[in-house]
């Protein structure tokens, strides 16, 4: 009887743990809650979330420097209709209806577009860094004091253009990474969430069995007791 006793609390231990696991499963909705419920699985989890993050973060990054394209193209923006209006007061420049002093105060003006260009050119900053590269401005004014405002203005829409397609390929790239990471978040999510359906069927099987193990010792107390009693009584 005092074994069948023992084994009967073994197997009451055994099955009461294993309903502790079920029931932490169900509480806290993952099925991998420690390195004892699945150390394998544990670790590719883990890997899953660290390359989600990855994603995640170099999604960020992308973000960034999409911003900065847009605040380049905005400068570029500015720039192009500055030198449109220069491009027109050239125009009229060459009118051989002007005075000396009309035709001086459209020079005037042109200079004054002109650092215009230059202050926009260089002021305009994203998180303190210039977005319009000092090789350009250079080529821009070069073009401009020798008299090719189209050249300068070809030049300014070239770099608009590379500016324009970077700022696609980075759209392209965030949204890429966002998938990666929505895709990782899925199969971690398979990897670790709980399957309530099967869970909770498996935790209600364990708690019918631990009912029954219960009833099993008692009987088994009542059975050594009544045992016990009747070799007194002898």
């Amino acid at each position: 009887m005092q074994i069948s006793s023992l084994q009967t609390n073994r197997y009451q231990n055994i099955s009461q743990q294993q309903t502790n696991k079920l029931q932490q499963k169900l509480s806290s909705g993952y099925k991998i809650n420690s390195a004892a419920d699945g150390a394998a699985d544990l670790a590719i989890a883990q890997k899953q979330v660290e390359e989600m993050n990855r994603q995640l973060d170099m999604a960020d990054n992308e973000k960034s420097e999409q911003l900065m394209s847009n605040v380049a193209d905005g400068a570029y923006s500015g720039m192009s209709d500055i030198m449109m209006d220069m491009y027109s007061n050239s125009i009229r420049a060459e009118s051989s209806l002007l005075s000396e002093s009309d035709r001086q105060a459209i020079y005037d003006n042109m200079s004054a577009l002109q650092e215009g260009l230059n202050s926009l050119a260089s002021n305009t900053t994203f998180n303190e860094t210039k977005v319009v590269d000092d090789e350009l401005i250079e080529n821009v004014n070069s073009q401009i004091d020798s008299g090719s405002i189209d050249k300068a203005m070809d030049a300014l829409n070239s770099e608009r253009s590379k500016n324009g397609a970077k700022a696609n390929g980075l759209e392209h790239s965030i949204n890429a990474r966002l998938i990666a990471a929505e895709n990782m978040a899925s199969a971690n999510s398979r990897t670790m969430d709980t399957e309530y359906g099967s869970v909770t069927s498996a935790y209600k099987t364990n708690q019918t069995l631990n009912t029954y193990q219960n009833m099993m010792q008692k009987q088994s107390s009542d059975n050594q007791s009544a045992f016990i009693s009747g070799m007194l009584q002898v």
